[in-house]
């Protein structure tokens, strides 16, 4: 129904699983729905004068139009056409392909789009004569019917669907119609009264589902040196492919697609892997660690800031020895268990020493497998401390007050502040440092302090004094012992 709750037949219909938009005559009306049958209608747009809608794409949200005489946004901006079109399409990453009534082909940006001025990017391919049902895929190749009801792509012949084959007939019939979607290969051909559905890719279109992973399981099975580490930035609003790593193998042929959606914000990732059209790039956003496929024009490479660094630290917690400085299944094979000797090479932190942390600061370092082999990986910097988790050899100790807030650490990495006139046990370093411990409810926590951040004086004088008190006492008990004993007389 329309605005008004009266019923219409639309003549065009397009979704992008967001929202649905339907087209009749010089109408567009855009719904939302939880496809379970209910339908509420978000929008109505008229066109002006004798214009008719030619072709209806939504992108994320936002519905797009070509009209007799217009191209435009759906609760926005119109502009005046150079041509006529005949149909619209739009391909994963909001790229939006006007067919004209002379079989060109032009590409817009969404920004272009709606930009006076400009007529697209013109394609080097026509569609054949009396072409209809113009469709993209999600790498932007585009479809068509033609009069012999075959498809073509890109202006030339992909396949041939025949009613007959599916439907008793005493003459063929052609499709009318078609759609396809991003997500998976399954194709639907309308042929006026009944549609069929294409299975198992049988018909060759592309799909989220069959993007090459050739050479990939190579890339990322090596340690990643320093030097070949390669930091990536990405803008709020970019298309990213999520893909599963837990389950690429050497024989996968294709990524294991996961979900696909458009970045929240900006973000900073690591460069996995390469492929011929993509960027595999473990992203860093809103805390958490995502493997996704990018394109490579949609990326800026940003400079890794690496800061020298040596000496031997310990593992907080138990890890994995990463072949690149993120947190992803590209791990090595041996877990560092709590308490590892890791000698310190590099550390990168993205964004400078007084940056925020975006996830990917690392030390690059150098350990020993249980086989006394020398191995090098990235773990997360977070997790080093300059104190073995596990205790301190010298049982020698004292306690002390801590003069200013320190910073300790727990067992699992975690940073805990510890306020200034807290006791806690110190044991003495060799370069004259104290390692600081503490019980707390959070387990044990640890922490380097020097000299002048403790105070010895009062715990140390009382302990001394209990000390002298308990001798003395002790003394006087024992002489009263002595001197109460039966004396034999001689």
């Amino acid at each position: 129904t329309d605005e008004d709750g009266l019923p219409y037949s639309p003549t065009l219909v397009a979704t992008d699983g967001t929202v649905v938009a339907a087209a009749s005559e010089n109408r567009i009306f855009v719904y939302t729905s939880d496809w379970s049958g209910a339908w509420n209608l978000l929008e109505a747009h008229t066109l002006d004068g004798q214009d008719t809608v030619k072709g209806i794409a939504c992108v994320y949200g936002k519905v797009y139009y070509a009209s007799s005489h217009h191209r435009g946004v759906v609760g926005g901006a119109e502009l005046l056409n150079a041509n006529t079109p005949v149909g619209l399409s739009a391909d994963l990453y909001g790229d939006l392909y006007i067919a004209y009534i002379d079989n060109s082909v032009c590409r817009f940006t969404e920004h272009d789009f709606l930009l006076a001025g400009t007529d697209g990017e013109r394609q080097t391919y026509t569609l054949p004569s009396g072409y209809s049902s113009v469709r993209a895929d999600f790498e932007g190749n585009l479809y068509c019917l033609g009069e012999d009801g075959a498809v073509y792509k890109n202006g030339e012949p992909f396949c041939t669907v025949d009613g007959k084959d599916f439907v008793y007939r005493k003459e063929s019939t052609m499709p009318s119609s078609f759609a396809l979607g991003f997500e998976d290969d399954e194709v639907y051909f309308c042929f006026g009264d009944f549609i069929v559905r294409s299975e198992g890719g049988a018909l060759g279109f592309p799909s989220l589902g069959t993007i090459s992973a050739a050479g990939v399981t190579e890339q990322l099975a090596e340690v990643k040196p320093k030097e070949d580490v390669r930091l990536l930035d990405v803008g709020e609003g970019t298309i990213g492919i999520r893909v599963d790593l837990d389950t690429l193998g050497e024989d996968t042929e294709y990524f294991p697609f996961h979900s696909y959606a458009r970045t929240d914000a900006d973000a900073r990732g690591v460069l996995l892997a390469e492929t011929e059209k993509y960027l595999l790039v473990a992203l860093y956003e809103n805390k958490a660690y995502t493997v996704e496929l990018f394109r490579a024009d949609r990326c800026t490479e940003a400079e890794p800031i690496w800061t020298d660094a040596e000496g031997t630290l310990y593992l907080a917690g138990e890890t994995a020895l990463y072949r690149f400085p993120c947190l992803t299944a590209a791990k090595s094979e041996s877990p560092l268990p709590r308490g590892t000797s890791v000698k310190v090479l590099s550390v990168l932190r993205p964004d400078g020493e007084d940056g925020a942390d975006r996830g990917l600061e690392f030390a690059y370092v150098e350990c020993e497998t249980n086989a006394r082999a020398s191995i090098r990986g990235y773990v997360p910097l977070s997790l080093l401390t300059d104190a073995d988790p596990n205790g301190v050899p010298d049982e020698t100790y004292f306690f002390g007050t801590l003069k200013e807030d320190v910073v300790f650490r727990g067992g699992d990495g975690s940073e805990h502040t510890v306020e200034k006139g807290t006791q806690v046990k110190l044991y003495e370093n060799a370069d004259g440092t104290y390692t600081a411990q503490l019980q707390s409810e959070d387990g044990t926590l640890l922490a380097t302090v020097e000299a002048g951040m403790i105070a010895r004086g009062e715990s140390d004088a009382l302990r001394i004094a209990l000390i002298v008190i308990l001798t003395v006492v002790a003394v006087g008990i024992i002489g009263a012992y002595i001197f109460l004993l039966p004396w034999r007389k001689k």
